[in-house]
């Protein structure tokens, strides 16, 4: 794969960053497969608000229809799980 910095527009704050060649052989090196989608500040913003449990969205359970909270804010609350749902579905992934 051939590295080069590549400019990534923030989607929190809108702010152009550049994703490094050293941020992207540390994202190969890891299996990550996605280039990061929030700029160095958004992260560590989203990282503090994850670690203090501020990032808690309520949603409707797109199977069985009960509502709950999760630990963040889905793109597309229609289509997110609740957490006995998504436990029930993980394991019978596993299985």
């Amino acid at each position: 794969m051939e590295y080069k910095d590549k400019k990534i527009s923030c989607r929190d704050c809108a702010k152009d960053f550049v994703w490094s060649i050293g941020e992207q052989k540390f994202f190969d090196k890891k299996g990550l497969k996605n280039p990061p989608s929030r700029c160095p500040e958004c992260r560590k913003s989203f990282r503090d608000k994850m670690e203090k449990g501020e990032l808690e969205a309520q949603i409707k359970c797109s199977q069985c229809e009960s509502v709950d909270k999760v630990p963040f804010a889905p793109r597309d609350p229609a289509s997110v799980l609740c957490a006995e749902c998504f436990e029930k579905k993980f394991r019978e992934k596993l299985y």
